[in-house]
């Protein structure tokens, strides 16, 4: 499974109502809207969270079988990254021979 590590664009503003999330984007005054599930990822993620960990979550969170969490784990983290509000983090090469 990916141990894909992320980082969150920086400068968003987020805000939680009841259930959802709006996400900011003052570079391109774009507003995004994340429900519930999406929400909790995004949350899972400013902690910090792998590719690996997303579906972990949402496994043992939601109670889905381990391919629809690594279908809807790619899908979401492929349209954050498609908005450019999510990077994923090169490796660091070692300088070690």
């Amino acid at each position: 499974m990916k141990k894909s590590k992320y980082k969150l664009k920086k400068d968003l503003v987020v805000q939680q109502v009841n259930e959802e999330v709006f996400i900011f984007d003052g570079e391109t005054s774009i507003l995004h809207t994340l429900n519930e599930t999406a929400a909790d990822l995004f949350k899972q993620l400013k902690k910090g969270a792998t590719f690996s960990d997303l579906v972990k979550y949402l496994v043992d969170e939601y109670e889905i079988n381990q391919e629809k969490a690594l279908k809807d784990t790619k899908e979401f983290v492929d349209k954050l990254m498609k908005k450019k509000l999510l990077i994923e983090k090169k490796p660091t090469k070692s300088s070690h021979a």
